[in-house]
C-alpha cells in the first residue's frame, strides 16, 4: 500500500492505494531488451558485411564511369588497401582499392573502357 495526497478542485485528500502491477519497471525492462536487440541486430549486420567482403573475389565498380588507369596485372600479388583501378565519372577520379590481400587472377577492364555500377573489374584469388 502507498499513501498518496490528491487535490481535487482545491480540496486535498489523503488516500491509500494498492499497486497491483508496476508497469514502470516492466516498461524499463522492455526498453532495455528492445535496445539490446537493436544493438545485436546492428552488430550481426556489420559482421555479415565483414564476412561478405572477405569472401568477395572481385573488385567491383562503385559507379558508372570510364577506366582512367589499371594499376594491377594478372598474377600480381597485392595487399589489402592497394590501389588497383582509377575510374573517372563526372570529371572526378575515384580510386578503387583491394579489400583484401591476395593475387590478381584476372583483370577484366582496360584504360578507356566504359564500366557500369557493380561491374567486376579485377578478380582476386
Amino acid at each position: 500500500m502507498k499513501r498518496l495526497r490528491i487535490t481535487v478542485e482545491g480540496k486535498t485528500y489523503e488516500v491509500e492505494v494498492e499497486i497491483l502491477e508496476d508497469k514502470g519497471k516492466n516498461a524499463v525492462v522492455k526498453r532495455v531488451v528492445e535496445e539490446s536487440s537493436q544493438n545485436l541486430a546492428r552488430s550481426f549486420e556489420k559482421s555479415q558485411k565483414i564476412v561478405a567482403d572477405a569472401l568477395e573475389t572481385s573488385i567491383k565498380s562503385p559507379l558508372a564511369g570510364t577506366i582512367i588507369e589499371v594499376k594491377v596485372t594478372e598474377g600480381q600479388s597485392i595487399t589489402e588497401n592497394q590501389l588497383a583501378v582509377v575510374i573517372e565519372a563526372m570529371k572526378m577520379n575515384t580510386n578503387l582499392y583491394s579489400h583484401k590481400a591476395g593475387r590478381v587472377k584476372k583483370v577484366l577492364c582496360e584504360k578507356g573502357q566504359k564500366v557500369e555500377f557493380g561491374q567486376s573489374l579485377v578478380e582476386l584469388e
